[in-house]
């Protein structure tokens, strides 16, 4: 996976504008999102590698949700793909967690209207916790390999004490 597709935020919004309002408020920032009229398309999409998810709640109503979970499910042990969900504005009073499907995952809800600069912010902040993940799947692998390099010497210095062993 490439450094731009860990980069990348993909934004689901199937209705009005708040699709095409987000994409180019990330992309005048500097960000490269891309935006999705379906929530499958834009899983798939996730999959060959994205830094956030930004989902208007709208479209995760079931059945849609079921390709969302899979994803986040799917996920590597180091990997906590950060999901930013664009709510509909209540009222206080009826101010509700985000749905139990979701607490078990990286979730951040933004409430509607927003400022642009939480967008943004909420945004930013979802790809540097995506950086730091990549950068420890890093580690793990290095961690891996050298693991890997200390079998293998093991290995051989047996053999080689074993050749020893026989010849003497």
């Amino acid at each position: 996976m490439s450094d731009a597709e860990s980069e990348r935020v993909l934004v689901v919004a199937p209705y009005g504008r708040d699709g095409e309002a987000s994409v180019h408020i990330l992309r005048q920032s500097g960000l490269d999102a891309q935006r999705f009229d379906d929530l499958e398309k834009a899983c798939e999409s996730a999959r060959a590698g994205a830094g956030a998810l930004v989902v208007a709640e709208e479209a995760m109503i079931l059945p849609h949700f079921a390709p969302l979970a899979r994803l986040l499910d799917g996920q590597p042990p180091w990997s906590d793909l950060p999901l930013v969900v664009l709510s509909r504005e209540r009222e206080e009073e009826s101010a509700s967690p985000p749905p139990r499907e979701l607490q078990r995952f990286n979730v951040t809800i933004l409430e509607r209207p927003l400022a642009v600069r939480t967008l943004v912010a909420a945004v930013q902040v979802a790809l540097r916790a995506r950086r730091r993940q990549y950068e420890v799947r890093s580690l793990l692998e290095q961690r891996g390999a050298l693991a890997l390099r200390e079998k293998e010497a093991r290995m051989r210095a047996e053999s080689a004490s074993r050749a020893k062993d026989d010849f003497l």
